[in-house]
Formats: C-alpha cells, structure tokens, sequence
C-alpha cells in the first residue's frame, strides 16, 4: 500500500501545471513571431538586392549596345518615359532612373 501511494506521488509531482502549460505557450508564441518578423524583413532585403542587380545588368548591357553601336537602342514601349539629355544615360529607357540613382538605390 505504501508502495502505490509513493507511486501515485511521484506521478503527480512529475505532471506539468496548466499555468507553466500557458507560460511555455505564451513564448512559443513570442519567438515565433520574432522569427515572421525577422523573415519578412529578410524576404523584403533580398527582393530588393535582386531588383537593385537586375537594373545594374540592364544598365551595364545598355551602355555595352552603345558603346558598339553609338547610340543606345530606341524605344518603342510607351510605358517608358523617354528623355533625352546631353549625357545620354539610362534616364531615357527607365522611369525613375535618376531619382533612384540620386538617392542612391541604383
């Protein structure tokens, strides 16, 4: 009889509470939103870093086409805002071009 007291004692002493249930529940929750956080903002960097390349090979081509042919290669897409400058730069093929260079993205 003592026996299965001492057993049934242990096995009490040995099961977790509901208040450290909901605490270990609570901070699960915490770090997993930490970690969403972290990752999106991760994602949005790595979106950018591919944008910003892909706009340095466009220009990098672009200039190698004028460099060959003396004049860059004319646009036919009305999307695209044309603007002719002295310097001839990309300003004429992409939208934007020199805001983003000026405030240093390209």
């Amino acid at each position: 009889m003592e026996k299965t007291l001492k057993t049934k004692i242990n096995l009490i002493s040995r099961q977790f509470t509901l208040v450290e249930i909901l605490i270990v529940c609570a901070l699960i929750a915490i770090l997993t939103s930490i970690g969403v956080a972290g990752f999106s903002v991760a994602m949005n960097k790595a979106s950018e870093a591919d944008t910003k390349s892909i706009i340095k090979q466009i220009e990098i081509a672009m200039d190698a086409y004028k460099a060959k042919y003396g004049f860059y290669l004319p646009s036919n897409n009305p999307c695209i805002l044309q603007i002719s400058d002295s310097e001839g730069s990309l300003s004429e093929f992409i939208p934007n071009y020199n805001k983003w260079k000026n405030s240093g993205i390209i």
